[in-house]
């Protein structure tokens, strides 16, 4: 049976949240308000961290978790 474009669009949305609840609790709070932003078959990663190794952290756990391609990392650091 196949999903029409809602019941896709509902399943990324729902893999993506996923993927974002996996980040958070792999940093276990270090990574403040982040989001994934779904552009075709691409992530950009959005939030913010308090130095580059939780930036890069949360890039690898993406990568790892999801197994997207990672368009950018605008995660920002101060």
């Amino acid at each position: 049976m196949e999903m029409d474009a809602g019941q896709v669009e509902d399943t990324l949305l729902r893999d993506l949240v996923e993927i974002e609840s996996r980040v958070r609790v792999c940093l276990r709070g270090r990574l403040h308000d982040f989001r994934l932003i779904r552009h075709d078959r691409s992530v950009i990663l959005l939030g913010r961290a308090p130095n580059y190794y939780v930036k890069q952290l949360a890039q690898h756990v993406v990568m790892r978790v999801a197994g997207v391609t990672i368009l950018a990392n605008r995660i920002a650091v101060p």
